[in-house]
């Protein structure tokens, strides 16, 4: 067995540029309005929203924010944030803010024609069996806060047809047994810090699915309690990929799974091992090359065999 080595610098920084340029974006939009939560309750209520002085009209006026900053809920049924021709809306989950999607065996689907900022908040979906259906059309950052799934066998289903940069923050099951949270992601994915804990009761699953370029470093972790599981998806259907891993960075990896899936073509470019470092495996878990990894020649260290 060939142990694959590369020492390479990651640029790091490229989160925090994509996350200030964001914040910018979000606070000069003059033309725009920026809604803020003015009652906990349900939040696809008109009237739970305020710009200071009125309620909004609809939730479809192009580039506005909408800053949730209160206790929020959902149990069936849809919000619909932003239009898919017109400028870009923003959805804010500040500290303090929350979203519990809850009721039993419920399903209810949240459409954002924007951006989705995780800064403090949470996004949880809770309840035995129900299921929360995300679509961002614009990339999701998670500085802080927390992306959640609380109920025995509830789920949650996270798209963002543009980019994921996870800075800091939670994705967690640990609420219940064998809650699901899925993360689509069909822009970059970049998960520089934070960590997704899957510590709970037994039968927590998270999955990253990525159609786009894909790379851990930082201080992001990846952690599973007993009889969870993570998996990684590396799924770019055409091209190449680049799957970033930098084990002497990265916080702890225990109980992931990471594939290449077919046809897909990524390549290793950085420090990745399923055994040793900072990101351990048990035995059992580990890289499958179902499509193609490239390895290039100047980066396998061939000093050691098994």
């Amino acid at each position: 067995m060939d142990i694959f080595t590369r020492y390479t610098h990651v640029n790091t920084n490229a989160p925090k540029v994509f996350f200030l340029a964001l914040l910018i974006c979000f606070t000069t939009k003059s033309f725009a309005t920026v809604w803020t939560t003015s009652t906990a309750g349900p939040i696809n209520n008109l009237a739970n929203w305020t710009n200071g002085t009125s309620a909004p009209t609809s939730f479809t006026t192009p580039g506005d924010t909408w800053n949730v900053t209160m206790a929020m809920t959902m149990s069936t049924g849809s919000w619909i944030v932003g239009t898919s021709s017109m400028a870009l809306d923003t959805v804010i989950f500040a500290t303090g803010g929350s979203l519990a999607i809850s009721g039993a065996g419920s399903t209810a689907a949240i459409t954002i024609y924007g951006n989705l900022l995780m800064n403090g908040g949470t996004l949880g979906v809770g309840g035995a069996g129900c299921t929360g259906n995300i679509s961002v059309y614009g990339s999701c950052v998670v500085v802080t806060g927390t992306l959640a799934s609380n109920g025995a066998s509830s789920v949650m289903n996270l798209s963002t047809y543009g980019d994921y940069y996870m800075t800091g923050g939670i994705v967690s099951t640990s609420g219940a047994a064998s809650g699901v949270i899925a993360v689509n992601v069909h822009g970059t994915f970049n998960m520089s810090g934070g960590s997704t804990s899957n510590t709970g009761s037994a039968g927590g699953t998270i999955k990253l699915n990525i159609y786009g370029n894909g790379s851990f470093n930082g201080t992001a972790a990846m952690v599973n309690g007993a009889g969870c599981t993570s998996v990684v998806h590396f799924a770019l259907p055409s091209g190449s990929g680049t799957m970033l891993i930098d084990n002497t960075s990265t916080g702890v990896w225990s109980q992931t799974n990471v594939y290449v899936d077919t046809n897909c073509t990524a390549q290793l470019d950085g420090n990745f091992s399923s055994s040793t470092g900072a990101s351990s495996f048990s035995s059992s878990y580990g890289v499958t090359v179902n499509g193609t990894l490239i390895c290039p020649a100047a980066y396998i260290d061939r000093r050691a065999h098994v």
